[in-house]
C-alpha cells in the first residue's frame, strides 16, 4: 500500500510518481469543517514537533477556539493502539495512554486492508471540558470530536467496515499545489451504553502513517459540509526554487501556508516559513517587485466585506515582509480579490480552501 498521489498538478513531481507523506518535523496537517454561514469555515492544525524513535510529539493548534495544545504519542500506541482522538481538550493530560492522534494505528490499518473491517473505540463527545460548549456546537454542524480521556467523554466501540474493495482518491493541497492522495474509506456503528451512533472515516492508505482525513457521523464529517483534512505542508527544499523559477517566469504564484486568525487578518506565526523564504528570494533578486494579492472564497461575510478582508490581509503580508524582513516598501504593491477569482468550486471544503489564498505577481 502506497500514500498514492495525483501529481500531475503538483510541483517538482511528474505524472504517476507515489511518494509518501513523511512523518518529520513541521508536518503540518491543517482540516477545516463549515462553520454558520455568516462566518464561513473553520480551521485547525496539527502541527507535529518533534520525532524521533520513542514517540511523536504534537500540537494542536485551533486560532477561532483560542487553544494550543501539546500532546504525545509512543511509538508503540502509534503501532498497535485500538483506540483513537482527533481533538484534544485542555484537560487532557499530555500523553493518553493507548490512543493515537491525527493518525490510526497501523495495526488498525491493517485490519481494515487485509480483513475489511477494523474494532475501535472512540470518543465522540466532549462534555463539559474547556471550550467545550463551542466544540460540541461545531461537532453537531460538523465533526466528531475524538478523545479516549474519560474526563472528556464517553468511549464508543464498534467495528466500522471497509466500504469500497479499492482505495478512493481524496482530494487536498499537498505543499500547496492540488493533489489527490489514496484513502481507505470505512463506516460503522459504535456503541457507549444505550447510545449508537455511526461514524464514518477515510485514512490515508499508508501504514506507516495512516492519517485520518476525515472522520465523523454519517451524512456529516466524512460524508458532506463535515470536518476533513484540506492540507498537508512537509519541509522540501525544491519547492523555494520552483517558486522563485515561477516568479523569474512572470507566472502567478498561489501560495496557501501564510496563515490568518479566522475571519482576521492577523498572520499566525505558522507562516513564518513561507514568509522567510518570500522574503528570501527578494534579497537574491533585488530589482524584482511583487504585486501581492489576496483571495478568500465566496461564504462568510458580503462580497463586500470579503474584499475588504482580502485587502488586509494583502496589506499584511506586505507589512510583514518589510517590518521583519526589511523588504523595501516600494518593492511591494497590495490588493485584495475578495470572492471573485475563484480557482474552484465554492460548493466544498476542499474547494473554498483552494480559494483562500495568497497570490505573488511580479510586476
Amino acid at each position: 500500500m502506497l500514500a498514492a498521489v495525483t501529481c500531475v498538478a503538483v510541483m517538482g513531481m511528474s505524472a504517476g510518481e507515489t511518494p509518501r507523506i513523511p512523518l518529520v518535523k513541521d508536518l503540518t496537517i491543517v482540516e477545516a469543517w463549515r462553520g454558520p454561514p455568516t462566518q464561513g469555515d473553520y480551521e485547525a492544525s496539527t502541527r507535529v514537533d518533534a520525532v524521533d524513535g520513542q514517540s511523536v510529539t504534537l500540537t494542536l493548534i485551533s486560532r477561532s477556539l483560542g487553544l494550543e495544545i501539546d500532546t504525545r504519542m509512543a511509538r508503540t500506541t502509534m503501532r498497535d493502539a485500538r483506540t483513537y482522538r482527533q481533538v484534544w481538550t485542555a484537560v487532557d493530560p499530555e500523553v493518553i495512554a493507548g490512543a493515537t492522534s491525527m493518525t490510526v494505528s497501523s495495526a488498525l490499518l491493517s485490519e481494515l486492508a487485509t480483513k475489511g473491517m477494523m474494532t475501535m473505540t472512540i470518543i465522540p463527545r466532549i462534555g463539559t471540558a474547556k471550550n467545550g460548549a463551542m466544540l460540541e456546537q461545531m461537532g453537531v454542524i460538523a465533526k466528531a470530536v475524538f478523545s479516549d480521556s474519560i474526563t472528556t467523554g464517553t468511549p464508543y466501540t464498534g467495528t466500522l467496515r471497509r466500504i469500497e474493495a479499492a482505495a478512493v482518491p481524496f482530494a487536498l493541497l499537498l505543499n500547496g499545489y492540488p493533489a489527490s492522495v489514496a484513502a481507505i474509506h470505512a463506516r460503522g456503528m459504535v456503541v457507549a451504553e444505550s447510545d449508537s451512533i455511526n461514524i464514518e472515516m477515510y485514512i490515508l492508505d499508508d501504514p506507516a502513517l495512516p492519517i485520518v482525513l476525515a472522520s465523523g457521523v454519517v451524512g456529516g464529517a466524512a460524508g458532506g459540509e463535515g470536518g476533513r483534512v484540506i492540507k498537508i505542508t512537509y519541509p522540501d527544499s525544491t519547492l523555494v526554487a520552483e517558486l522563485e523559477q515561477q516568479l523569474a517566469s512572470r507566472r502567478p504564484v498561489e501560495v496557501y501556508d501564510v496563515y490568518f486568525d479566522y475571519n482576521e487578518a492577523t498572520i499566525t506565526p505558522q507562516s513564518n516559513v513561507a514568509l522567510h523564504d518570500i522574503a528570501a528570494i527578494m534579497r537574491r533578486h533585488p530589482d524584482w517587485r511583487l504585486d501581492i494579492v489576496g483571495h478568500t472564497d465566496s461564504i462568510g461575510t458580503s462580497g463586500v466585506g470579503n474584499m475588504a478582508l482580502s485587502t488586509r490581509r494583502a496589506t499584511a503580508v506586505r507589512d510583514a515582509l518589510t517590518g521583519r524582513y526589511n523588504v523595501a516598501e516600494d518593492r511591494l504593491t497590495t490588493h485584495g480579490a475578495g470572492g471573485s477569482q475563484p480557482v474552484a468550486t465554492n460548493a466544498t471544503l476542499e474547494g473554498r480552501a483552494k480559494n483562500r489564498r495568497v497570490e505573488l505577481r511580479r510586476l
